[in-house]
């Protein structure tokens, strides 16, 4: 996942969730083994994702350096 953005005014409305759940059911029928994207800790305005939303969707930590985090979700992992 490269970009996944809410625009200010929209948050808190489930709609970052909905965005998630379309790229992961858009991944898992494409044959994907994993989503994965770059978060910034301590971030909202992270493009990828807020760190909250990606761990509450069950988004495992891969790798950290210098304030970023790769993330992933294995296709068989998906909880909703």
């Amino acid at each position: 996942m490269a970009c996944l953005y809410v625009l200010p005014g929209a948050e808190r409305r489930g709609i970052g969730r909905e965005l998630l759940n379309f790229i992961e059911d858009e991944a898992d029928s494409s044959g994907l083994q994993a989503v994965e994207t770059l978060a910034r800790h301590g971030s909202a305005d992270n493009p990828s994702g807020p760190w909250p939303e990606l761990r509450r969707a069950v988004y495992q930590v891969v790798r950290e350096k210098a304030g970023y985090a790769l993330m992933r979700k294995d296709a068989a992992r998906k909880s909703r």
